[in-house]
């Protein structure tokens, strides 16, 4: 069983460039062997707060994928980037 919920927001009073907000998201999991843990991702919305891209599971971590949101806020990242930003983050 997977749910998800807890999302924090990261973003600025007043948006930055185009305006994208970038959300911490939180999945629990429960896997076959009922172990249960947390992995954390982030969401991408745009100005009218939409839902423009989702990348879950980024890591178990959160300080890890925190730190990732918290420069993506301030480089205010594209959507056609955040894919590689995102892969070169875990590089």
């Amino acid at each position: 069983m997977i749910t998800t919920g807890n999302n924090m927001c990261y973003s600025t009073e007043k948006p930055l460039g185009y305006g994208f907000r970038y959300n911490l998201s939180v999945t629990h999991i429960d896997d076959l062997d009922n172990l249960h843990y947390t992995t954390y991702g982030v969401q991408m919305l745009d100005e009218e707060g939409n839902l423009v891209a989702e990348y879950l599971d980024i890591s178990t971590n959160k300080s890890f994928v925190e730190r990732f949101i918290e420069l993506c806020q301030k480089a205010q990242v594209a959507l056609v980037h955040l894919g590689d930003v995102l892969e070169d983050y875990l590089d």
